[in-house]
Order: structure tokens, then sequence, then C-alpha cells
């Protein structure tokens, strides 16, 4: 698996990822979060793995940046929260973590972290 996850960081240049909408849903992982806009260099990350990881073909694709997790996250707390946050929000992506999930998120473990490759022309 850290090999493959090298790979695609080695076939991915950095890229910013634009965030214009905060939802919220009773899926415990995305109790709250910020719904990605499409990014090209993000779809092409997303094919490198799936040409690895093929069980990611199964499911589909929904970028996000989760903020908060939690499937009992009260709908006053989680409006406060929403209007706390300014939008748009972009943030840059250098680097592709890999995180051993098991357990509560607060047991999760980053095992590597590997840089995306600027290209140069």
């Amino acid at each position: 698996m850290l090999t493959y996850s090298r790979q695609i960081a080695d076939q991915t240049c950095p890229g910013q990822i634009a965030f214009n909408t905060l939802e919220m849903t009773p899926d415990y992982f995305r109790a709250l979060f910020l719904k990605a806009c499409s990014a090209d260099f993000l779809s092409r990350a997303r094919k490198s793995a799936e040409s690895f990881f093929s069980l990611l073909t199964e499911r589909p694709f929904t970028p996000h940046l989760s903020l908060v997790y939690g499937s009992d996250l009260p709908e006053l707390k989680a409006r406060s929260l929403m209007s706390d946050i300014p939008l748009p929000y972009t943030a840059l992506f250098d680097r592709l973590d890999v995180v051993r999930t098991q357990g509560a998120p607060e047991q999760w473990n980053l095992i590597a972290s590997f840089p995306l490759k600027e290209f140069s022309l």
C-alpha cells in the first residue's frame, strides 16, 4: 500500500481546492463538512489511485473536508459553527498522507506522508 501511495504522490502535482458549500448529514463521518469543488489535479489523483486500489471504484468520489465527526451533533451547534466559517474557503494540497483508520478517529495514526511532485515543462 505504501509503495502505491508513493507512486500516486509521484504522479500528482500540488493544487488548490475551493470549498464553496458547508453541509451537514446524519452520516458519522460527514456530520459537518466542506464540499469540494471539482479540481483537475484531484480528479487525476483519484484516477491514479483507482488503478492501484480497485475497491475505490465501488464508491462514488465525493471530495470533502470533514470538520466534525459524530452522529449526535446538535443542529443548533452545527448552525452556529456554520455561521463562523467564511466561504469560499481555498486550501493548497501538497502532500498525500496515509492514515491507519482503525478504531475511533482519535486512535487514527499517520503512517506515511509523501510530497506531491512539482512538474516542470
